[in-house]
Order: structure tokens, then C-alpha cells, then sequence
């Protein structure tokens, strides 16, 4: 099984994905909720995905959504992050 380190990860078009760096063959895709702009940040082995007012927590090695939440009062804009 690859690890997280092993891949590069896009957001574009609505999507977040999964390349391998060295191929750039895709790994997998996962749709997030109907937006075209995505801003995706790393903290450990944790992915975060912000995409149309909302956050986006992603299982890096199979692409799983495995929390959201929908920022609720905070509008529909890009979600920054700050390291």
C-alpha cells in the first residue's frame, strides 16, 4: 500500500485528487460538493478539503470523505488555510 507521502494531491474542478508524483497516474478522485474551486491542506496523515463554504475531511490513501462540516453561517466562499 502507498503512503501519503507517495502522492501529490490536487484540488480542480469540484474534485480532490490523488496523483502519483513520478507517473502522474491518477490514484483516485472524490467529489466534493458542487464547486469548482477547491483548497486542500495537509496536516500529518489528515487531508483537508474547503469547497463552496464548506470544510472536507479526506482518508488520503482511498479517498473517503470521512467527515464534513458545512461551516453553517459562514457563506459559500473559498476556505483558506493557514499552516
Amino acid at each position: 500500500m502507498r503512503q501519503r507521502s507517495d502522492r501529490l494531491f490536487i484540488g480542480v474542478g469540484g474534485h480532490v485528487v490523488a496523483l502519483d508524483p513520478a507517473t502522474g497516474t491518477e490514484l483516485w478522485r472524490t467529489k466534493l460538493k458542487g464547486s469548482s474551486f477547491v483548497t486542500i491542506w495537509i496536516s500529518g496523515n489528515q487531508l483537508f478539503a474547503g469547497a463552496n463554504g464548506e470544510l472536507f475531511c479526506i482518508d488520503p490513501t482511498a479517498g473517503n470523505i470521512l467527515w464534513q462540516n458545512r461551516l453553517k453561517g459562514l457563506g459559500m466562499g473559498v476556505v483558506a488555510f493557514a499552516t
